[in-house]
């Protein structure tokens, strides 16, 4: 029987750990009373993280940094390993998001989304990926979107950006099978976050942080390769996913001319 990702000897890491999906997995893997290192941005929000997990019997380390950067990645990953000599489970959550109509179209937007939410994940696969392949074991947890399924209307960015993770994570799975890497991909749907407060739309089956996170581990200690949740939305999403270009885009044009009608009022 293989031996469970989290556990009091494991080592696990959450990237965008202030906040969210984030600070939720962080305080939801601290109930096996492990070691966790809290990755993010903001000092002060991972210091209140670090105070749950504690509380929880688990030991946390701060690492103050910007998934974007590649030196900060490496300088975060390297103090892990200093502290606790290597990284057992990733859980690779930082994120961001925007929805903007072609009116307001901005290369740079879409450019931070990219370098966060794509390049966030590639910075720490540069990182863990040696360690872990050399020592044929390891778990590595990609949050993706269920926007990934399809391009919606206004969130073209944010859509390409997670299916950039989950094709990338897929062909990632395939190898690193071969060496005892284990890599899953996690599509939720909407889950209520400060990013998700910004929508200005209708958010079906929204659900809480912390169901989103037992949700998560739950499924990465049964061994799933693909996590995708609540149920009722990614059935809907996986057949959307085969509809007919035609009578998508169809679909989508009236969701245009719904979005335009509430921006009016």
């Amino acid at each position: 029987m293989s031996k469970s990702p989290f556990g009091p000897d494991r080592v696990v890491l959450v990237t965008g750990a202030s906040r969210g999906i984030g600070a939720a997995l962080a305080e939801q893997v601290a109930l096996s009373k492990g070691r966790v290192a809290l990755f993010a941005r903001t000092r002060e929000q991972l210091d209140l993280v670090a105070q749950q997990v504690k509380s929880r019997g688990a030991e946390p380390l701060v690492l103050e940094g910007d998934v974007a950067d590649l030196a900060s990645v490496r300088g975060a990953h390297q103090q892990v390993v200093e502290r606790w000599g290597r990284v057992d489970v990733a859980l690779l959550n930082a994120g961001t998001g925007a929805t903007f109509p072609l009116t307001r179209f901005d290369a740079e937007r879409v450019r931070r989304i990219f370098e966060v939410n794509v390049f966030g994940i590639v910075h720490w696969l540069h990182c863990l990926l040696p360690p872990m392949l050399e020592a044929k074991a390891g778990t590595i947890v990609g949050i993706s979107s269920l926007a990934a399924q399809r391009g919606g209307p206004s969130a073209g960015a944010y859509s390409a950006s997670k299916a950039a993770v989950s094709n990338l994570l897929e062909s990632v799975r395939l190898e690193a099978r071969l060496s005892g890497v284990a890599v899953c991909t996690v599509e939720p749907g909407f889950v209520r976050t400060e990013m998700t407060a910004q929508n200005k739309f209708e958010m079906p089956f929204l659900m809480e942080p912390q169901d989103a996170a037992r949700a998560i581990c739950e499924g990465v200690a049964r061994g799933k390769s693909v996590i995708r949740f609540p149920w009722q939305l990614a059935a809907g999403m996986a057949l959307m996913r085969w509809m007919p270009d035609w009578l998508y885009e169809r679909i989508g044009g009236r969701m245009v001319m719904r979005d335009r009608d509430q921006l009016r009022r």
